[in-house]
């Protein structure tokens, strides 16, 4: 009886240093303040006595906080076994079906549709959730189903109009749409694509024109077509006819605009960050397409720091 009586007040001191670390960030004293108050719980109603859990609602609780810290402090197997307690009992927090997808989606042996199930019942009960949305985003990129990755992007613009990275991802899937179309030689859906992934970035930009992302992003952009461009550029390099002149001169004036189109894109992005190696190995070749040998000699010597492991003091556009 003693014992119990013990356990009892050790409980409720348990459970106030869980809380005080759990303000401090630390989660790994967290989680374990906070199941040793779940033991002493099991330990107290398994012999009919009162515990500071008895009300379901704490109990619940105390199981959704300490399986979040279970979680943060990469305690999968235990964070799992908590949630699915929660899922069972019907607890009304988006967390625990958004936790329960990531956990079986990182379990090895696990399918991608098993995993999806609590995403998507999720999504069901809580539509307005964000943190659901992004996971439902991701898990279509990951399976290949852009359509309706696509698809989320827009309810999540909408959710949150000022949130940069939404744009930029859909600029990437269009993007990713774009060259497999291009490839696939399926012209319209080919240029469809180009246009909303220029729009995606070019959205970005107005609303934070230092976005580093969104400038390489849409510097790439038309910098992969110029590529593209440029294969058949070299196709007409032996026909010598005044029609095949012709044909080369106009095929070499849509490829030095496309890169002409990209420079401002990946000078910015130079300025936000000197070290990026594929801004400036696109800069390197941008200059030596244009003719000027100076500045692609520039980027090539810069570009050599980054790759030897060094690093480049400054943006040589704010020099």
């Amino acid at each position: 009886m003693d014992a119990l009586k013990g356990i009892s007040a050790v409980q409720y001191l348990l459970h106030n240093a869980g809380i005080n670390a759990y303000g401090k960030g630390d989660y790994h004293l967290t989680y374990k303040n906070f199941n040793e108050v779940l033991l002493a719980h099991e330990l107290l109603t398994s012999e009919g006595k009162e515990s500071s859990l008895t009300e379901r609602k704490k109990y619940l609780d105390l199981i959704y906080f300490t399986g979040l810290t279970a979680l943060y402090t990469k305690k999968n197997k235990e964070a799992k076994t908590l949630f699915l307690e929660l899922y069972d009992s019907g607890y009304n927090k988006a967390d625990v079906y958004e936790s329960l997808y990531k956990i079986s989606a990182e379990e090895s042996g696990s399918s991608a549709k098993t995993a999806y199930k609590y995403l998507e019942e999720g999504r069901k009960l809580f539509p307005q959730d964000t943190g659901l949305l992004f996971a439902e985003i991701n898990y279509f990129l990951r399976v290949g189903t852009p359509g309706k990755a696509i698809k989320n992007l827009r309810k999540a613009i909408l959710l949150e109009p000022e949130n940069i990275t939404i744009y930029n991802t859909l600029g990437n899937v269009y993007d990713n749409l774009y060259q497999i179309e291009t490839q696939g030689g399926n012209k319209g859906a080919a240029v469809e694509y180009f246009m909303e992934a220029q729009n995606a970035y070019s959205t970005s930009l107005e609303k934070d024109p230092n976005n580093f992302d969104a400038n390489y992003s849409l510097g790439a952009l038309y910098y992969n077509k110029a590529a593209l461009e440029i294969k058949i550029l070299n196709n007409l390099t032996t026909d010598m006819s005044a029609e095949g002149t012709r044909k080369y001169d106009m095929q070499n004036g849509k490829v030095t605009n496309l890169m002409k189109k990209s420079l401002p894109y990946f000078k910015k992005a130079e300025k936000l960050d000197a070290n990026q190696i594929s801004t400036l190995s696109a800069l390197k070749e941008i200059y030596a397409f244009l003719d000027d040998l100076e500045m692609s000699r520039v980027f090539k010597e810069r570009l050599e720091i980054v790759q030897g492991g060094g690093r480049n003091a400054a943006s040589y556009f704010q020099q």
